[in-house]
């Protein structure tokens, strides 16, 4: 008997548009749109959303940011990439729990050593 997979908040939902995200973000104020979040690292961050298995690409990802914006953007884009993910957590809070820590822990985790990015 096949068992059903676990809930993974990035494989049940689609990463919101560049002005849901933006609008997500004005309600945050510690980012700046418009430098640290941008149309190109919008792209960015639905690329690692739709390929949250592959911790190459999310490296790569992440040593593109850096070169964009340095840790400053880097970490706008990571709290960026977990705020993204609260609503739906807030929801199903139980049920996407766990694939919110794990994600938050791989993003890191590939992160660690690009640019002052530290695990």
């Amino acid at each position: 008997m096949d068992t059903p997979p676990e809930p993974y908040i990035c494989n049940d939902f689609d990463y919101p548009s560049y002005d849901t995200v933006c609008d997500l973000l004005s309600k945050v104020k510690q980012i700046n749109v418009s430098s640290e979040y941008s149309k190109v690292n919008h792209q960015y961050l639905k690329l690692i959303w739709e390929n949250i298995d592959n911790t190459n690409l999310i490296k790569v990802v992440g040593e593109n940011i850096n070169d964009r914006g340095g840790i400053t953007s880097l970490r706008a884009n990571y709290y960026t990439f977990l705020h993204v993910m609260r609503p739906i957590l807030k929801a199903n809070h139980d049920m996407y729990i766990e694939s919110w820590y794990d994600i938050k822990y791989s993003i890191s985790k590939a992160w660690d050593g690009i640019g002052e990015w530290r695990h």
